[in-house]
Formats: C-alpha cells, structure tokens, sequence
C-alpha cells in the first residue's frame, strides 16, 4: 500500500511538470507567433505591399524572442522593405540580433 502511494505521488509530480513545461512552451510559442505577424504586419501596412509575406520563412527560423522584438521595432523604423530585407540577410537570414552601423554623413 505504502509503495502504490508513493509511486502515485511520484506520478502525480511528473505529471504536473509535463503541463507546466508544456505551458511555458505554448507561452513561448504563442509569443513569437504573435511578434512575428506584428513585424509582418507592420512592414504591410508602412509600405502597402504583400511581399513581406515572403519574409515569414526566414522570420519562422529566428527562435530568440528578443531579436524577434528588435526586428519588430526595426520594421516601424526601416526606411523600406528592401532595407529589413537586408538587415535580416545581412545577419545570416536573420538568425542573430542585427547590429547597428554608424551612418554618419
């Protein structure tokens, strides 16, 4: 009897880690699904186009919720579609924080 009970508590622990492992998770994917269609939509709405569609592969690939909040920040500040295009190639397809140059003129 002693022995069914601790396996059960045992049990009953693995089990409650696995849903809050699996929560975490959800969380964090829900999040950078939620950053990667601002970034889209942002780049949309500022340069009237569909074509950022075509960016989302590369935005799929990048997994660190903090660059992807740079690049969203990035996407209302970019001059124009072709330049956060460039940004994210000019970071190995966007898989690390871009970062900035000095423009000075």
């Amino acid at each position: 009897m002693y022995e069914s009970s601790v396996v059960q508590h045992f049990f009953q622990q693995g089990i409650e880690q696995g849903l809050e492992q699996g929560l975490e998770q959800g969380l964090e994917r829900g999040a950078r699904e939620s950053l990667i269609e601002g970034i889209l939509e942002a780049l949309d709405v500022r340069f009237n186009s569909g074509v950022s569609r075509t960016l989302h592969p590369v935005l799929e690939s990048i997994s660190d919720l903090e660059h992807l909040k740079v690049l969203r920040r990035e996407a209302f500040q970019v001059q124009s579609l072709e330049a956060f295009a460039q940004t994210l190639a000019a970071n190995g397809n966007g898989t690390e924080p871009a970062k900035k140059a000095d423009t000075a003129a």
